[in-house]
């Protein structure tokens, strides 16, 4: 088991800012940004060294998202306009608690199936963290294990299809200089489907530049798949690339058809998440 401590926290809120919905939904406002902006920091023990400290902080923004459920009108219409119908119809103090938890489930399902449409609309996240060590668990001679960057666009291709576009950027500080390096990747993926079923086919390339002696001076590759929700709560998915190998593990595996499928409680291909 990993010891260590992590949180994450939304600044704009802190500091005691708020937003209205009109403000909220205004396309490209920068109060919007703001408020999708989040700053995490976690720790952990450096493998093989008990003694030591391995730190993270990280900053994520959203600068548009045409999914989120607060951001458009027609999902926020409708879990509002549903609320209202619903509880116009309560009837006596009796059945009212009953009653007002069916009126929130019919709401929520309404809205859910409007957001649903909205899986492949267009989405731009910027996110940034930067790590470090802290040797013997103590200030003195702390320094900085690497820095990554990421800028992730999609867009909407039709009712069926998106299109993901990505870049990143590399700073790797390795304990030893043989594998240090630098790089710039840039990646694409295409998905066809829905909100609960989707083919994907994504390519990535990193290019590096001040390499150690151990290092590959770049790398490619490609990924393809399968996935879709076979049950509330339960996600299928298979496919074959060195993406689909590193993304979080399924919770467990089963084979059919001589293939290898994962089985979890959510997806491991989001869509919604360039």
């Amino acid at each position: 088991v990993k010891q260590g401590i992590a949180f994450e926290l939304a600044p704009y809120f802190y500091l005691g800012q708020d937003i209205s919905l009109k403000d909220y939904q205004r396309r490209g406002g920068p109060k919007y940004a703001l408020a999708n902006t989040h700053i995490s920091f976690g720790t952990v023990r450096t493998q093989g060294d008990s003694g030591s400290t391995d730190f993270a902080l990280g900053l994520r923004t959203v600068f548009i998202d045409a999914a989120d459920p607060m951001r458009n009108p027609e999902v926020s219409r409708a879990l509002g306009e549903g609320y209202t119908a619903c509880f116009k119809e309560l009837s006596g103090p009796d059945e009212a608690e009953k009653q007002a938890e069916g009126c929130i489930a019919k709401a929520t399902i309404a809205a859910a199936k409007k957001h649903d449409a909205l899986w492949n609309a267009r989405r731009m996240a910027l996110a940034v963290v930067a790590g470090g060590r802290l040797p013997g668990s103590e200030f003195r001679g702390t320094h900085g294990t690497g820095v990554r960057a990421w800028l992730g666009y999609s867009e909407r291709m039709g009712p069926k299809g998106q299109l993901i576009l990505s870049g990143g950027y590399r700073r790797n500080r390795a304990e030893t200089a043989d594998s240090n390096y630098r790089a710039l990747s840039l990646g694409a993926r295409i998905n066809f489907g829905s909100a609960h079923a989707n083919l994907f086919l994504e390519g990535a390339t990193e290019q590096r530049s001040n390499i150690g002696a151990a290092v590959d001076k770049s790398t490619t590759g490609f990924t393809g798949g399968i996935e879709f929700r076979a049950a509330d709560g339960v996600w299928v998915s298979t496919g074959v690339g060195n993406g689909y190998e590193g993304v979080k593990k399924a919770d467990r595996m089963l084979v059919l058809l001589g293939l290898r499928w994962g089985v979890s409680a959510a997806q491991r291909f989001d869509p919604t998440k360039p």
